[in-house]
């Protein structure tokens, strides 16, 4: 596998709170695009390092999820990249997987 890791699970976190998940490749890549799962996900490449950041902030439980007499939402997001290695266009995606909880919401 060229990556440390596909998936880097982030844990809990609270709204509005913002979470960076790190994907580093092992050896050299040219990434010649990459688009998020959401626009409310960004991603960064860094040449020099060669790693890949993906960022997210987390939002506001959903009123229906609260309805639900839930306070947390899972939420997945991911990167897909294409690329190009050993003169060979590959597409990579990668995810990053958090749980948002918002311990202010009570249940009735």
């Amino acid at each position: 596998m060229p990556w440390d890791k596909l998936l880097n699970d982030l844990g809990t976190i609270r709204p509005k709170q913002k979470v960076t998940g790190i994907f580093n490749f092992i050896g050299k890549i040219k990434v010649l695009s990459i688009e998020t799962s959401c626009g409310c996900a960004g991603a960064k490449w860094d040449e020099k390092e060669q790693r890949l950041t993906i960022s997210y902030t987390g939002a506001d439980i959903p009123q229906q999820i609260i309805a639900q007499g839930r306070d947390y939402m899972n939420v997945t997001q991911n990167a897909k990249l294409k690329t190009v290695v050993n003169e060979t266009i590959k597409e990579y995606i990668l995810m990053i997987k958090i749980k948002v909880e918002d311990v202010r919401i009570f249940r009735g």
